[in-house]
């Protein structure tokens, strides 16, 4: 599972395996405005070239927790949501749970919203701050 970062202020890649482990990845991309070299008809913008510098850090790293008699779950979706400044990780796992987690990998909390078979099997953001799951 991989996902983006949901606005152009907060660059970061959010990584995940089935078995719940979750890592985060602060990018930053700047971009370079070099001369090319000189020669020909070329006017002023066109000797401009842009060159992109990419860099990655990582951030943290987190897991799912296991259930309340120590079984593993499985991570099924996962998507970043940013409410206001603050930037979160929801995460649903195939018991029907979806768990929240602060930008530095701390659970914030879990809560059963289905019983199907699978659980949840995709988390979509939608307007405002609601997240819809299926």
């Amino acid at each position: 599972h991989m996902s983006l970062s949901p606005s152009q202020d907060n660059h970061f890649v959010l990584s995940a395996d089935d078995a719940g482990g979750m890592r985060v990845h602060n990018l930053k991309i700047v971009g370079v405005q070099k001369d090319k070299k000189a020669g020909g008809d070329q006017d002023a913008k066109d000797r401009k070239k842009t060159e992109l510098s990419i860099s990655t850090n990582f951030s943290c790293s987190f897991v799912l927790p296991p259930g309340p008699s120590g079984e593993e779950r499985k991570l099924t979706t996962v998507t970043p949501v940013e409410r206001g400044s603050q930037t979160f990780f929801v995460a649903g796992d195939h018991l029907g749970g979806i768990a929240v987690f602060l930008r530095n990998g701390t659970l914030k909390g879990r809560a059963r919203v289905t019983e199907d078979p699978g659980g949840v099997l995709g988390l979509q953001r939608a307007s405002g701050q609601s997240v819809l799951f299926f």
